[in-house]
């Protein structure tokens, strides 16, 4: 199957990091379940108030250095937050990660990135989770750019 990003997709691409919009773009072609890019870069005030309400953990997010997206699944012309789509959305983020060779972390697994995990990404959730004890902030729908060494941005 084959998907294209909407306009407003790709104005919330065009704000991020090339090559983390390079491995979204190259998952949405991999993918068998459509996802729109809901957030990209987002400044301080817009991040303080998601901290607030709960839908963030941290004030310091990659969002706000342009190294962090979130996506939508979308299914029946709406976008869905139950969990199933975005595992198989994360094994396409996994495919382009590892054919791009960019390290990609998933906000449902935040201890490892993609290119470290097997392919079923519901026993990586599930792993995690037992490793939190439980208290696992799941975000299927964030993927971020890893680096491997600190990185003042």
């Amino acid at each position: 199957m084959s998907f294209t990003f909407s306009a407003r997709s790709k104005v919330n691409l065009a704000e991020v990091h090339d090559d983390l919009a390079r491995v979204a773009q190259r998952a949405l072609e991999l993918s068998d379940i459509d996802f729109a890019v809901i957030a990209g870069a987002r400044d301080k005030d817009e991040q303080d108030h998601l901290v607030a309400i709960g839908a963030s953990q941290r004030r310091d997010s990659l969002h706000l250095h342009g190294l962090a997206i979130d996506v939508g699944a979308i299914a029946a012309g709406r976008i869905t937050w139950e969990i199933p789509p975005y595992t198989e959305i994360a094994r396409a983020f996994q495919l382009a990660s590892i054919e791009l060779n960019i390290p990609v972390r998933w906000g449902a697994v935040w201890d490892r990135t993609l290119d470290s995990m097997s392919e079923n990404m519901s026993a990586e959730i599930e792993a995690y989770r037992q490793r939190r004890h439980g208290k696992a902030f799941i975000d299927a729908g964030h993927f971020e750019l890893h680096f491997s060494e600190k990185v003042t941005v």
